[in-house]
């Protein structure tokens, strides 16, 4: 969405480096999403943002009763 490399810094979009899960989330069969409205980590001009991160990218810290439901 902001096309930064992966060695930018959140920064040059977000207002920190780090950015907290919080409570608007969805889970899908291939990940979770986390829908930030404006204002919450950017600027308003940016809008909602939306963070989605795969399963198979986080698959070392999933629970394995958590991997079975995946499969």
């Amino acid at each position: 969405q902001f096309k930064l490399k992966p060695t930018d810094a959140l920064t040059e979009v977000l207002f920190e480096n780090k950015i907290a899960p919080n409570d608007n989330f969805y889970i899908t069969g291939k990940g979770i999403g986390f829908s930030y409205a404006p204002y919450e980590i950017a600027a308003y001009a940016y809008g909602e943002i939306n963070l989605f991160i795969a399963f198979k990218d986080i698959e070392a810290n999933l629970q394995p009763g958590f991997k079975k439901l995946l499969q």
